[in-house]
């Protein structure tokens, strides 16, 4: 599961009442989704955050690449999160916010 450093966000399912079981992803744990980044020195998953973004009753994700100026969007569905995705293996994420060099965006996000 290593990302080459390019920056890895994990995403583990609730399954309700019992929160989310212990995994130890170093000897053979998983999780439900990998988001990769895609390349290194971006800062890909300095900020991350679940948000309902399109009101769909979903958390969504939001990921910054703050070195990169952007965010990225990763639509979830009623059946799943949005799925393992690694950008630098032609992995797209639903949206992509971006703004000119030198802003830094995506240094923090909040809901």
């Amino acid at each position: 599961m290593g990302s080459s450093g390019k920056g890895n966000v994990y995403l583990f399912p609730n399954p309700g009442l019992g929160g989310i079981a212990s995994a130890d992803l170093s000897s053979g744990g998983s999780t439900a989704t990998v988001l990769t980044g895609v390349s290194p020195l971006t800062n890909f998953a300095q900020m991350s955050g679940l948000f309902d973004i399109n009101g769909d009753g979903y958390s969504d994700s939001l990921v910054s690449a703050p070195v990169a100026n952007k965010i990225y969007y990763y639509k979830s569905t009623k059946d799943s999160g949005p799925g393992n995705l690694d950008l630098s293996s032609g992995g797209t994420s639903t949206s992509v916010l971006t703004t000119s060099v030198g802003q830094s965006l995506g240094n923090s996000i909040a809901h």
